[in-house]
């Protein structure tokens, strides 16, 4: 059951290909063995019913509804200096590529950053490409070949660029626009990934920095003073996962108050927006 759910997520067009084919051929040879011979009107005519059953029922069946989960995935990257460190920069380059891996047929891609203004970050956008029947062997390879281009291009500078210098690093913010602009009209499956050291550091009138001494009490207090401003999304519908959060471009690790602020905050934070899974640390 699993080899068949695989297929038919990953290669629908394919399988329904083959599938036609041979209803086609079966059609076809039944045709002329009965007694007195079909005409080929008649088979024509079975063998198009035949098929055009076939894609009902692939509408309407659980392997359908496999085939027609897509994902909405999300690449959050911090660019400030807190992550220049150029074994960060490779982590998260090796780290997002995995994860691109494991994406499907018209699956989305976001890459966006992670800086102190959110609202003029990189934005960019690229659709997984598929083996089409429909295209020939070198147009397939051609759309594949330009994918891989662009995605490498796209892993690389937002992953090992160099890094700017900012007034802070607003991951709130950051988190806000990518859901209003890429998530909250979608009906796929949503995933965000954010590569930072989650060391939220804003001024004005929302400020607040990570890497002070916060108490439990402070932290929640601020927290649902951006609830009550719905400055904090309902995320109740996408997964997210942290990558990185225990390591700063100083001494490639977080001081222990810190490290403390930084899981307190964004448990309390994420517990308030809803997510849909349980572990966010990557």
């Amino acid at each position: 059951m699993a080899a068949l759910e695989f297929l038919y997520a990953n290669h629908i067009d394919i399988v329904l290909a083959l599938i036609s084919i041979i209803v086609t051929i079966i059609a076809i040879i039944q045709g002329f063995i009965t007694s007195p011979p079909m005409n080929i009107v008649k088979v024509i005519i079975i063998s198009l019913g035949t098929l055009i059953a076939i894609f009902c029922a692939y509408n309407f069946t659980t392997m359908g509804k496999i085939a027609s989960i897509k994902k909405d995935v999300v690449f959050l990257v911090d660019i400030t200096r807190s992550t220049q460190n150029r074994n960060i920069k490779d982590e998260y380059c090796d780290t997002m590529k995995s994860f691109i891996n494991k994406l499907k047929k018209d699956d989305t891609v976001y890459f966006t950053t992670i800086t102190d203004n959110p609202y003029s970050n990189m934005h960019e956008k690229l659709v997984i490409p598929g083996y089409s029947i429909f295209n020939s062997k070198k147009a397939n390879d051609q759309i594949q070949s330009a994918f891989n281009n662009d995605i490498e291009k796209d892993i690389e500078n937002y992953t090992k660029a160099d890094s700017i210098d900012t007034k802070g690093t607003d991951i709130i913010g950051a988190i806000y626009v990518a859901n209003d602009l890429f998530l909250s009209q979608s009906n796929n499956n949503k995933i965000v990934y954010i590569f930072s050291d989650m060391i939220q550091q804003t001024y004005g009138e929302d400020k607040i920095q990570l890497n002070s001494v916060l108490t439990k009490e402070y932290i929640c207090n601020y927290l649902d003073s951006l609830k009550t401003k719905n400055l904090i999304p309902d995320l109740h519908e996408v997964e997210v996962h942290i990558c990185g959060a225990t390591i700063s471009a100083e001494d490639n690790s977080l001081d222990s108050q810190t490290y403390k602020n930084v899981k307190l905050f964004w448990n309390e934070y994420f517990s308030r927006a809803n997510v849909k899974n349980k572990n966010i640390w990557d």
